[in-house]
């Protein structure tokens, strides 16, 4: 083999530049493409989470704004018109909805609101029959959220999606619009060579950011990475081919509603810093080869110059530069001149690589704006070589068919092939006759899809002719207009149901495009016809009252809507019209016209408007502003006001209660109830206010009020005159606590009037009474007795009158007077009437009235007793101090005295006691501490109960102040214990104890009871005795009532308990089992006391004696001897008297030296207070102290109270006696 110096080099040159590049591009190939494959598709993941994010954002504030309307709960005071309102408020404040309907639970439309672009449409919408629509039945059936697919609305007309929310009451759908998902989508910042994509649940793109793609209802459900994702519902990245290109790219899942978002890169610009980095390390490569080249290409130059000759005209020719010549053979100047050649060859490569790239650049340019522009139109474009027979289709003409580039046939028999079988024929033809060039191209066909859907297209076209005339190219367009079709077909068929003329004709010319089913019954199917000759009869030109020239503006831009009323003269009804200019869909502006047959109204109105005017009552006709459109006669009779005075004026000039924003309200409740009725006061012309009962009925098809006006003074006066009897009746029951009963056969029933229900405590919400179970009510002992007078009544008919014992529902005893009233007819009771009242209280007081006429006659029995022996006990007790005052008795005489004055002491007691149950002893009450007379009184206690018994005393509070008679309440402690210690005699435990206590409502009716609330002093005085029994304890304050042994007890020392208490003002209450002991409180009213405390008690001084004289009256001889030995013993000079006549004539002989007067009150010949009386006249001012031993009532009775003077009490205590004359005589 021969080696040359060349192939050395070229050995050395491939060495030296080949290997180092192959190493870096299998660097590059096994590490950097994947490092950079998985950068690319973490970036596309990123932001397609981000996406994502934003995507589920919008639908979260659209589900939420619908979640508002849907869970608002329905009641009696939240209507459909209250739900408009939240709608309203709803759609006002949403940024992603454009429309919102509510629909209650039979489909129907009932609010609804759009965005503000589109709302003129609202009224077409509501009361709209929804049940069919398949989100609507889906979302009520699965009782969940449902999104539909997307779907041109009718609202905007723009690609949409639904959600379905349904509710217990109701089912909200709202529409969000794709193109709000588009503008975000636009919003990104996206590389040139990155897409964003957002697909529905079928793979079909509904948002990129120019639209382009959801124009064309694009669908990339046929890529392997979309098919994965929506089979595993995950994030995924691949790479995949769109459109001829190939992507690289990410899709994550929406899991609110199944949607998709894809983001994608072309491959080769996402590749594209790594192909530089690929040609930089290449074109390096090349770089040191191409050095290694030259290298070798020196060496070989130096040893053969022919080589190079050669290699430059072989350079030359590749060049195509054949007019080159060899270079000198100078080696520098060959080195020169192949740089030379080298630089020139390599900018002709680089010029001619820029010119491609500027073509393919302007090519590429080119396409996207054909493509974006036929997207954007969702149109495809065709080109037919008629010569040929060879058709060209671009990209959406190839996907219109249902073709791909591949399975696309070419030739026109492509097109013909795609028409739907029916239009075959017609279409072949109009395009024949194009060619022909008798019309221009320009219809609407039907296309059937290899997959069978059916598209409906709307064609364009242009026919290209030789010089000759002959066609040589046909170019065109075809439109997809299968969703205006669709949208079509559904309007004209809620036009076809309408119960109205529907029609729609030209501004200009008068023809009429369309007429809906009710009218092709009434004037047939007259499209393309003129509608005055149609419609009206003996025209011969436009109607004179045509409204063409009011619906439209100056500006020639559609008007407001026109509402008026005709005749019309073809069948002679009556029509109610709405004309509108609408857009029609070539773009030029046509009238819409409403006619509703109004014939059956008008003559309703006819006859109403005669019934009106002839009516008793007033009649009004009102709009919403609240005027007065219509008055009849009546009315103007009623308010004394002309008609023309009254039309035109608001209703406030005649309704003194009217209020604008009651009004309001009531309207809104009148349209959405369409009826009310109230009851209002009117002001008539003279300034007189009389009662109205007002009844208002909305006209919707004239959006007023029909207000009929009834005059009731007479009976407002009526009801007020019933309702002040039954008031009256009612309030004297209550008083009277007589109640109303009715049975009544007929049905079976029992009435009981309000006051027989608080007689038994009970409410016609708690019990319904029946004749069974009102029975029920009375006693055990009383039911029979009811019984049987009910029976005698029903099958007798006597009325009966009965007292019987009943128990309340609330589980109180009480005793009740019930008499009826029969009513019979043929021989049988219908019915009894009854009253019933409750008589507890009265035969209480009747109990009441009957213990006091049994104290009474004690009261009397003792009274008329008390003063002769309390004479006698006057004596006895005198003569007794007297005794005992005396020094030279021995120790058995004093012994036997006081034995004597205690026998004397507790004769008083006892008619002092006797006095006090009567309470009619005159007591001494002063301020006292119960505590201090519970203390003074415990030893005296202890030695009355014996050592058996062990006696406790205790008081919660250190003062309890009361004002009573210290003796008396001594007494009562004294007589409690007596009988404590009588109940046991085998020994136990007495317990006095004390304490403050407020009474309020509830311990009165606990008790049953009338007491005075308040603050009271408590005296509890308790024992373990043998008890009393529950039938005795009713009578144990009763005079003479005992149940101990005959000669053990009187019986009035309980009497005179209660006697005492009483004139205390306080009131006793007991409770005992037998065998557990008896426990009696005493409740005596708190006296405040200021600054000093009660009285204490203090050893009693000696009373001072005197020299003055003093003249005393009495007419008992024993007593007046006493009490001269008293006073004569103290040291006063005692003039005596037998009578009042003989004081008076001792007072008048010894005037001058008389100091005071001691009489008796009640005396022979004169009584104390008239003898005083002369007495006083013969010298005014003279101190008297009376004497008596009759009872406090007595003395009132003769008015000797009200004289002023000093009174003591009989028997008479020397030493009260004597202290009472020292304090008047020092007075």
């Amino acid at each position: 083999m021969k080696r040359s110096i060349r192939n050395i080099l070229t050995i050395q040159a491939l060495v030296i530049a080949i290997v180092p590049v192959l190493i870096i591009l299998t660097f590059s190939i096994f590490r950097l493409i994947p490092e950079k494959r998985s950068e690319i598709e973490k970036e596309q993941l990123q932001l397609a989470k981000a996406i994502a994010s934003q995507v589920e954002l919008q639908l979260e504030s659209s589900f939420a704004t619908l979640a508002d309307v849907a869970l608002v709960p329905m009641d009696e005071n939240l209507g459909w018109h209250n739900i408009q309102h939240l709608v309203d408020a709803n759609m006002e404040a949403s940024a992603t909805l454009q429309a919102i309907y509510v629909l209650d639970l039979k489909g129907i439309v009932r609010a609804v609101q759009v965005s503000k672009a589109d709302r003129e449409q609202i009224r077409d919408f509501l009361g709209i029959d929804l049940s069919r629509n398949n989100l609507a039945k889906e979302a009520a059936a699965q009782k969940k959220q449902i999104w539909s697919d997307n779907f041109l609305s009718l609202v905007s007309g723009k690609s949409t999606v639904a959600v379905a929310y349904p509710s217990s009451t109701k089912i909200v759908i709202g529409e969000m619009s794709l193109d709000l998902l588009s503008t975000f989508l636009d919003t990104i910042d996206l590389r040139h060579s990155q897409i964003v994509l957002v697909l529905d649940k079928k793979g079909q793109v509904i948002a990129d950011p120019h639209q382009s793609m959801t124009a064309q209802q694009f669908n990339v459900s046929n890529i392997p990475l979309v098919q994965r994702a929506m089979l595993e519902k995950i994030p995924l990245s691949s790479h995949f081919s769109l459109n001829s290109t190939d992507m690289v790219g990410s899709i994550i899942p929406i899991a609110r509603n199944g949607w998709y978002v894809l983001v994608a890169e072309d491959k080769r610009a996402a590749f594209s810093s790594l192909s530089s980095m690929t040609l930089t390390v290449t074109v390096s490569g090349i770089i040191a080869i191409l050095l290694g080249m030259l290298l070798a290409v020196r060496s070989s130059l130096k040893l053969s110059s022919r080589f190079e000759q050669i290699a430059f005209l072989a350079r030359a020719f590749s060049e195509g530069n054949y007019q080159a010549k060899l270079p000198q053979t100078d080696p520098i100047v060959e080195f020169n001149s192949l740089a030379s050649d080298l630089e020139r060859m390599a900018e002709c490569i680089v010029a001619r690589e820029r010119q491609t790239a500027d073509l393919n650049s302007e090519l590429h340019y080119s396409e996207q704006r054909l493509h974006l522009a036929t997207s954007s139109a969702a149109m495809g474009v065709w080109d037919w070589d008629v010569v040929n027979n060879t058709m060209v289709w671009d990209r959406r003409m190839i996907e219109l068919y249902g073709y791909t580039p591949d399975s696309f046939p070419g030739g026109i028999e492509a097109w013909q092939n795609g028409l739907h079988p029916e239009d075959r024929e017609r279409a072949w033809s109009e395009c024949q006759a194009a060619l022909r060039g008798e019309e221009g191209w320009d219809t609407v066909f039907r296309i059937l899809r290899p997959d069978r859907t059916v598209l409906h297209i709307k064609a364009d076209g242009t026919v290209l002719r030789d010089d000759s005339g002959a066609p040589v190219r046909m170019l065109g367009v075809n439109y997809d207009i299968t969703a205006r079709h669709t949208l079509f077909q559904q309007m004209q068929t809620v036009l076809d149901a309408l119960d109205a003329l529907v029609y729609v004709a030209d501004f200009d010319t008068h023809e009429i495009l369309f007429i809906n089913r009710y009218g092709r019954d009434i004037f047939g199917d007259i499209s393309g016809k003129t509608c005055w000759q149609e419609l009206q009869a003996g025209q011969a030109g436009p109607c004179p009252f045509c409204t063409n020239k009011k619906l439209v503006r100056p500006d020639g831009t559609a008007g407001e809507q026109v509402v008026w009323e005709f005749r019309n003269t073809m069948n002679n009804r009556w029509f109610e019209c709405r004309d509108q200019a609408i857009p029609w869909s070539d773009g030029r502006l046509v009238r819409l016209e409403i006619a509703t047959d109004i014939t059956e109204r008008k003559r309703f109105e006819d006859e109403y408007r005669t019934f009106i005017k002839t009516a008793k009552e007033g009649f009004w006709i009102t709009n919403r502003s609240a005027r007065i459109l219509d008055v009849n006669d009546a009315y103007c009779r009623m308010s004394g006001y002309a008609a023309e005075e009254i039309l035109g004026r608001c209703i406030s000039d005649f309704d003194v209660n009217d209020d604008p924003f009651v009004v309001k309200e009531r309207m809104e409740k009148i349209i959405d109830s369409g009826h009310t009725r109230f009851e209002t006061r009117h002001r008539d012309k003279s300034g007189v206010i009389y009662d109205v009962e007002v009844s208002t009925s909305y006209l919707k098809d004239r959006d007023s009020f029909c207000v009929f006006i009834r005059d009731i003074r007479e009976q407002k006066q009526a009801e007020q005159d019933n309702l002040r009897l039954s008031h009256m009746l009612q309030e004297s029951q209550h008083i009277a606590h007589i109640g109303g009963w009715e049975i009544d056969f007929g049905d079976k029933s029992l009435y009981w009037s309000k006051e027989t229900y608080l007689i038994h405590e009970t409410t016609p919400e708690e019990y319904s009474p029946t004749i069974e179970t009102a029975i029920g009510f009375y006693a055990p002992e009383s039911l029979p007795i009811v019984s049987a007078a009910v029976k005698e009544a029903i099958e007798e008919g006597k009325d009966f009158q009965l007292e019987l014992d009943l128990v309340t529902a609330k589980g109180r005893r009480i005793r009740v007077f019930t008499t009826s009233k029969v009513i019979r007819e043929n021989g049988v009771t219908t019915k009894i009437i009854g009253a019933f009242q409750d008589i507890t209280d009265r035969r209480r007081l009747e109990e009441q009235l009957r213990q006091s006429q049994k104290m009474e006659a004690v009261g009397q029995l003792a009274g008329g007793v008390a003063h002769d022996f309390n004479n006698i006990l006057t004596v006895i007790s005198g003569y007794s101090s007297l005794l005992m005052m005396d020094g030279s008795l021995n120790d058995l005489q004093k012994r036997n005295i006081e034995e004597i004055a205690a026998s004397a002491e507790k004769a008083a007691q006892l008619t002092h006691g006797l006095l006090a149950f009567s309470r009619k002893q005159t007591l001494v009450m002063k301020p006292e501490n119960l505590n201090h007379i519970i203390q003074h009184v415990h030893k005296f206690l202890g030695r009355i109960i014996g050592e058996d018994v062990i006696l406790n005393t205790s008081s919660k509070d250190t003062e309890l102040p009361i004002v009573a008679d210290r003796g008396q309440m001594e007494q009562v402690l004294i007589n409690l214990a007596t009988n404590a210690r009588d109940a046991m005699p085998g020994g136990g435990v007495l317990t006095v104890t004390s304490e403050l206590v407020i009474l309020d409502s509830s311990f009165a009716d606990f008790h049953n009871s009338e007491v005075p609330l308040g603050r009271y002093a408590l005296l509890t005085v308790s024992d373990t005795g043998a008890g009393i029994f529950k039938e005795h304890i009713q009578h144990i304050f009763e005079p003479f009532f005992t149940t101990k042994e005959v000669g053990k007890g009187t019986g009035l020392g309980m009497a005179i308990i209660y006697g005492i208490i009483k004139q205390h003002n306080g009131f006793i209450n007991v409770y005992s089992e037998p065998g557990r002991g008896t426990t009696f409180r005493i409740y005596l009213p708190l006296q405040e006391l200021n600054g000093s405390s009660c009285v204490e008690m203090v050893e009693a001084e000696p009373p001072k004696g005197g020299d003055e004289t003093i003249l005393v009256a009495e007419d008992d001889p024993a007593v007046g001897r006493l009490v001269s030995k008293i006073l004569e013993g103290s040291g006063y000079e005692v003039i005596l008297a037998e009578d009042g006549e003989d004081a008076v004539e001792k007072f008048q002989a010894n005037q001058d030296r008389i100091d005071l007067v001691l009489m008796d009150m009640i005396m022979p010949k004169q009584n104390g207070r008239e003898a005083l009386e002369k007495i006083e006249r013969v010298k005014p001012g003279i101190k008297a102290i009376f004497s008596s031993g009759y009872t406090a009532d007595f003395i009132e009775s003769r008015g000797m109270s009200e004289m002023g003077v000093e009174l003591v009490m009989k028997p008479v205590q020397p030493r009260e006696l004597l202290k009472k004359i020292r304090q008047l005589l020092d007075a």
